[in-house]
């Protein structure tokens, strides 16, 4: 569920408050949220980013949806930036972080319900997890200056990084309090649950 801003939002900025997993619903709730915001004639999107993480393919399909804006798109990191939600983060052009933000960097995991595996079930497991190691380390060292190295080093070692260490690698352009301008109307993505069994 999203709350809606009026319409003719012409010329304005919307901010958008978004907390939670990155799931399939929390993702489309999201996308249906900003496209409804665009169609008013908004002229920036300013997300307000919080996540623990989640399913990478939603993530994936976040972060291209994102890109894809014909408008403005400002992303503001006021919590948890972690795992695949640092793929979601990066997808603005303008990004910034509260002070005291973190980035956790780690490796895909795959649930599975079955408790007995064959050679063949693991290494296609092993195959899914890599490619999607492969994906996200693309659109990282993409759109930051974290290198292709750096990535794999995170995949093997999970680390949790400070704002110090995203500004360096460009991954936020500055450190900054998160300030709402009472002006702009605001829209909050409100959902629950986790889903998803590609996590990262």
């Amino acid at each position: 569920m999203a709350s809606q801003p009026p319409m003719n939002m012409k010329n304005k900025c919307v901010y958008v408050f978004f907390s939670a997993p990155i799931t399939p619903q929390s993702v489309d709730t999201l996308i249906e949220a900003v496209s409804h915001t665009v169609a008013t004639g908004c002229r920036e999107i300013y997300l307000v980013f919080s996540t623990v993480g989640g399913s990478v393919a939603d993530g994936i399909r976040l972060h291209n949806y994102l890109r894809g804006l014909p408008c403005r798109l400002t992303v503001h990191g006021i919590g948890n930036v972690d795992s695949i939600g640092i793929t979601v983060f990066v997808a603005a052009d303008k990004r910034y972080a509260a002070p005291h933000v973190r980035f956790l960097f780690h490796g895909v995991g795959m649930e599975h319900p079955k408790g007995r595996f064959t050679e063949k079930m693991l290494l296609e497991m092993l195959g899914t997890i890599q490619k999607d190691q492969a994906r996200i380390s693309d659109v990282i060292t993409d759109r930051t200056k974290i290198t292709p190295s750096e990535m794999e080093d995170f995949f093997r070692k999970a680390a949790t990084q400070d704002t110090t260490f995203a500004l360096s690698k460009n991954v936020i352009e500055e450190i900054r309090p998160f300030k709402q301008d009472a002006s702009y109307p605001v829209i909050t993505i409100k959902v629950s649950g986790v889903g998803g069994s590609d996590e990262s």
